[in-house]
């Protein structure tokens, strides 16, 4: 009975102690991240890229040109331009109020960009927002939606607004994505994370594979502070906006033409352009030095758009990307570059590769990566994001138009791009294309 109240004593020990090492890495993981969720992108490295002259790639807001017309454009940039990294913008009339051009990933960035609009700007009524323009419908646009009154007029288009809607019942999956897989990282990340890969079974290390990739793609994201963020505080649209309409804010119409572009990267992708001004808010049609992600396409009508961007403006022109510092036209025609490339590798390197079989996406995006000319691998850090424009491509193929994703499928392939970050081989069993 001794022995048997001794075994009992143990193995409550072994629960105890497992308990107590859970606790402990909870409480080590929010420690860890309490000052990334507090503080603003002043915390983020930028890489080495070409820059214009007064318009680092640095935490903040910039005033876009020195010389200006009516209207004052101002960018937020947010380093590294990464994985939700994004910028937003704010078009200051002479008082320094204005029109806010997007919100960032989470309220607690957003109101702190908020907080620096007002000594950025200056004037009599320094960083005032009037109303609120949305770009696009990608989360790390619009999530901090709710650190902007209520009151606030916003704006966008319909499309956008039934995107944002689909979403907003959909907001606590990415919550709890991100937590439990940023939770599972850190976990793995202590027993060795993808080093105990090859001493597993060959069999269960596919398996193995696809929660490490899931796991590590949400803990890049689990540094954002989406816990306060709300599916019915997203954004809700006062004044839907068509292509060609300039925007009036309290019943003023600005010097601020909108421009619908359709879906390319997004369901509904926008430009906002200043003319006096020659600045373009391009939103997530530019990204600039990080490697353009794609989730609607296909890449021929993302060329068009820049094509017509181009003929629209000039060389003298500014433009703000979603993602990345300030550029030029040449710039923009950087990027052409990057989806004329994806447009033809999809077509050539994968033409083995039916259409139809969904299961060889991968293997034609691992082509499309592997195939890529090193001055676009140059241009843009983090290129293996290209896999996912490559699965998009297909999949806009098959349906004849735009593809359809949603939240939980961008999570996937972002999971399966960070799988080929791992550098490990395709999975036993998985289509390289040799068997079709």
């Amino acid at each position: 009975m001794f022995l048997g109240l001794l075994a009992f004593v143990a193995r409550c020990s072994v629960f105890a102690t497992a308990a107590a090492a859970v606790c402990l890495l909870l409480l080590w993981t929010i420690t860890e991240r309490r000052e990334y969720f507090t503080s603003s992108c002043h915390n983020a490295r930028s890489p080495e890229l070409r820059l214009l002259p007064g318009l680092p790639f640095s935490c903040g807001w910039q005033r876009v040109r020195p010389e200006s017309g009516s209207l004052v454009p101002y960018a937020f940039i947010q380093p590294n331009g990464s994985w939700c990294w994004s910028n937003a913008g704010f078009i200051a009339s002479p008082d320094g109020s204005g029109l806010l051009v997007d919100t960032l990933m989470d309220p607690v960035l957003t109101s702190t960009m908020l907080r620096e609009l007002g000594p950025a700007t200056g004037g009599s009524a320094p960083g005032r927002v009037d109303a609120v323009v949305f770009t696009h419908p990608d989360v790390d646009h619009i999530l901090g939606n709710q650190a902007v009154a209520p009151e606030i007029p916003r704006l966008g288009t319909a499309k956008a607004q039934q995107d944002i809607d689909a979403q907003a019942g959909a907001a606590w999956k990415l919550k709890l994505c991100v937590e439990a897989g940023g939770f599972i990282w850190q976990v793995l990340k202590l027993f060795g994370g993808p080093s105990l890969l090859p001493l597993l079974p060959s069999a269960l290390q596919p398996r193995a594979l696809s929660l490490l990739g899931f796991a590590k793609s949400q803990d890049n994201l689990a540094g954002f502070n989406l816990k306060p963020v709300e599916g019915g505080r997203l954004p809700k649209f006062e004044s839907l906006l068509a292509s060609g309409d300039n925007i009036t804010v309290h019943g003023q119409p600005l010097p601020v033409r909108f421009w619908e572009v359709g879906a390319i990267h997004s369901k509904s992708d926008s430009i906002i352009l200043l003319p006096e001004s020659k600045v373009a808010f391009t939103g997530d049609l530019l990204f600039i030095g990080i490697a353009p992600v794609m989730w609607s396409g296909p890449a021929s009508t993302w060329v068009k758009a820049l094509d017509d961007l181009l003929e629209a403006t000039g060389a003298d022109w500014r433009f703000v990307p979603g993602h990345g510092p300030v550029t030029d036209a040449e710039g923009v025609r950087s990027v052409r570059r990057y989806f004329a490339y994806l447009h033809e590798a999809v077509s050539k390197a994968c033409s083995d590769l039916p259409l139809a079989a969904s299961d060889a996406d991968e293997a034609c995006a691992r082509r499309v990566l592997e195939q890529m000319p090193q001055d676009l691998k140059d241009d843009f850090h983090e290129p293996e994001r290209i896999m996912i424009c490559a699965v998009i491509e297909r999949m806009a193929r098959r349906a004849g138009g735009s593809a359809k994703v949603n939240v939980m499928t961008k999570l996937k392939w972002i999971g399966k791009m960070s799988e080929h970050r791992m550098q490990l081989p395709p999975p036993p069993g998985k289509v390289t294309g040799e068997e079709l």
